[in-house]
């Protein structure tokens, strides 16, 4: 605990003690200096201390929204999110003004990812579970079950509906989705009649003390795009030695492995450097920038990509028995590894390979199976697995390729893209994605060059410092470039490629405008990334855009962006709706969307541009968005192209207009490729506007942007 801060506290408790009338006057120090307080007890994990430092701020201030965004806060800091919800609900219900308590409460929803929903909603996958279980405890007798990773308990509750079952235990080691699962259960009257036990756990933390006597069979749905990315391999081997009675079943049975080749260019924009200008203005040498892989395989609605096709046959390359402890064991140990061969069927760049799978659920029943394939519409995505480069192939060239799944992870070996003499740099999929906008970094560089006159400094926050850069290479920068701390080892390669003093660059921490107001230094052009890497306002950078004016040298200097633009459609898109919310039937039925809906989210990011919906509204501009922490409201009314359909969400883009003196507004979202994403606000539920015009209201604070329509 740091001393100062604790006489800090001290001294201002006792002084609002001693005179409460100084409590408005001293509410926005006392807010600074309980939340400094409670970050130094936070590394010494002292929550008990910290409740009682808010219990005090509660004394004075009462339900104060922003002492409960950060009471809120530290509850979501331990893990405690079901508190942490409930607080930041009250403080959102306190006061509809500040946003930044709607901004918690969404951060807070989309930490129970959306493929739950996708999950719920997908009556196909749904059944085809439903069918194998009732199979083996009706017509095999395996009363005894268990439920790994029960999520919102769905397969326990299909369970349950059997007659001849006798026990369920449902484990699940997320506490929220327990505390979801708790209130299902006890909705359908199970618990009360000791038919189900829920375990907050891991299945391979269970005890004897758990569980009364083995299992009959084991129900579980813990497969992710690439199959065992999450643990299906080491969980099910657990089970089968020590959870699973002998002649024990499991569902699913099994899991067919389908890889394909495929070209898209949409795919290679985050991983590959397309940008030919990029290549002409700086010296990369024998470099190739690629995006870092900090996970096996990437995972995407290959449906959902226009320029996606597949250019190779495709092959069934592995099959794993769940059911069967040698198959998994020669898998998992990496004993069994494929080697097979695919043939290209036209002339075309290879980008990468495809994975998808079919789930055999019962071995009995040979026609229950899921495909996730990308035509099937199910709620997986598919694996992606990216070359380095893009590689040219000819008609019937032949692909040599190995796949395993040592250690549980799904992997894809190959020599296709390597060159003894290429060095990769590894780089953010955002830089990538940023330096393959060649439109936008024209326009950027455009208006940059509005300044004529001699530049001293520079500060460039771009997602990566091109401009900036540029300016070092021409020699136009006399004093510095200051840039993010994240781009210094490529820019200090990129400097010595390219002739250019390492003195000239300044590293920083772009949160932190301290660094710059303590070396009291002024720039001639200031470059400013207002985004998020998904799409929406970048509220920080919002709210400091008034600080950064000030670091202007001049009136005469320039701040990119001057402006910027909200605009807006509403359509109709049941993929989004299906994805944030549950619609299921069944699932209302089993009351499963009362509680999985508290978690819901209004904000949709990083859609996909090919995305398929129905245009209820042309575009319409929504509103400008305020560079401040201020609270701003306006009413929009864009005329209706259709009323016959629901109205279920609000597909969003910004405008940019780069300088003063530019007279039009850049749009961030265009047909041809574009480094940032559209987003949207979802509806929580359906809205059928009979009018000629719908009423959407528009509010903003905090640099937060909330949307409701009428």
């Amino acid at each position: 605990m740091d001393d100062k801060l604790l006489e800090s506290w001290n001294s201002i408790v006792e002084e609002l003690k001693q005179d409460n009338t100084r409590l408005e006057a001293c509410k926005d120090i006392f807010l600074f200096v309980l939340k400094c307080f409670c970050a130094s007890l936070e590394k010494s994990q002292n929550f008990d201390e910290i409740l009682k430092c808010f219990e005090i701020a509660i004394e004075f201030y009462g339900q104060n929204s922003d002492i409960l965004i950060e009471l809120g806060t530290f509850f979501a800091k331990f893990n405690r999110d079901v508190e942490a919800k409930e607080i930041f609900m009250q403080a959102f219900e306190n006061d509809k003004r500040n946003l930044r308590a709607y901004q918690c409460l969404e951060n807070l929803k989309s930490k129970i990812p959306r493929w739950h929903f996708r999950m719920l909603n997908d009556d196909a996958r749904n059944d085809s579970f439903r069918k194998a279980i009732n199979y083996w405890i009706e017509n095999e007798g395996k009363s005894q079950v268990l439920d790994i990773g029960t999520g919102s308990g769905l397969l326990s509750l299909y369970a349950s509906k059997c007659g001849k079952v006798e026990k369920i235990t449902a484990v699940e080691s997320d506490s929220t989705m327990c505390s979801i699962a708790t209130k299902v259960f006890s909705d359908n009257d199970l618990q009360s009649k000791n038919k189900i036990e829920l375990i907050n756990k891991n299945s391979t933390e269970l005890e004897i003390k758990d569980f009364q006597k083995k299992f009959d069979l084991v129900v579980s749905e813990i497969l992710d795009c690439g199959v065992f990315g999450e643990g299906i391999l080491d969980t099910f081997l657990h089970a089968k030695e020590n959870l699973l009675h002998k002649e024990g079943k499991i569902v699913p049975h099994k899991v067919r492995i389908y890889v394909s080749g495929y070209n898209s260019k949409y795919l290679c924009s985050n991983n590959i450097l397309l940008n030919d200008t990029f290549n002409e203005y700086i010296f990369l040498d024998n470099y190739r920038l690629i995006g870092e892989k900090n996970e096996p395989y990437d995972a995407e609605y290959v449906d959902k990509i226009k320029d996606f096709r597949i250019i190779t046959n495709t092959l069934m390359v592995l099959e794993v028995n769940f059911n069967s402890i040698k198959s998994m064991n020669q898998h998992f140990d990496g004993i069994i590894m494929k080697n097979f061969q695919l043939t290209s069927n036209s002339n075309d760049f290879l980008d990468g390979f495809v994975v998808w799978f079919d789930l055999l659920l019962n071995e009995k029943d040979p026609l229950n199976y899921i495909s996730t394939k990308p035509s099937a519409e199910s709620c997986w995505n598919q694996a992606i697995f990216k070359l380095r480069e893009r590689v040219l192939l000819q008609r019937y060239q032949i692909l040599k390729l190995t796949i395993s799944c040592r250690n549980g992870i799904l992997k894809i070996d190959h020599e296709i893209d390597e060159h003894l003499d290429t060095k990769y740099f590894e780089v953010n999929s955002l830089i990538l994605k940023f330096l393959n906008d060649e439109e936008y970094l024209e326009n950027l560089e455009y208006a940059a060059n509005e300044y004529k006159t001699e530049i001293t400094n520079v500060l460039d926050l771009s997602p990566f410092p091109y401009i900036g850069f540029l300016f070092l290479k021409e020699s136009r920068i006399k004093g510095h470039l200051w840039c993010s701390r994240i781009h210094e080892n490529l820019l200090k390669i990129l400097a010595s490629k390219n002739c250019i003093d390492e003195e000239k660059f300044v590293f920083i921490d772009e949160s932190d405008l301290t660094e710059i107001s303590d070396a009291a230094v002024t720039f001639e052009l200031i470059i400013l990334n207002p985004f998020n890497e998904l799409g929406d306002l970048n509220s920080e950078v919002c709210c400091n855009y008034q600080i950064y004016q000030k670091f202007l040298t001049n009136e005469n200097c320039l701040l990119i962006p001057y402006k910027i633009s909200l605009f807006g459609k509403l359509i109709n898109s049941d993929w989004l709706s299906s994805s944030c919310k549950v619609t299921s039937e069944e699932m209302k039925r089993l009351k499963i969307d009362k509680y999985m809906n508290e978690y819901s989210t209004q904000i949709f990011l990083d859609i996909y541009p090919d995305l398929n919906y129905e245009c209820l509204t042309d575009d319409f501009k929504i509103n400008a968005i305020a560079f401040d922490d201020q609270y701003h409201e306006k009413n929009v009314q864009p005329f209706m192209r259709n009323i016959n359909l629901p109205c279920n969400a609000i597909l969003l883009f910004f405008k940019i207009q780069f300088t003063m003196r530019t007279n039009r507004e850049f749009p961030l979202i265009r047909k041809t490729f574009s480094c940032f994403s559209k987003f949207a606000h979802v509806f929580s539920k359906d809205i059928l506007i009979n009018n000629t015009h719908a009423k959407i209201n528009f509010k903003q604070n905090y640099g937060v942007i909330k949307l409701d329509c009428e």
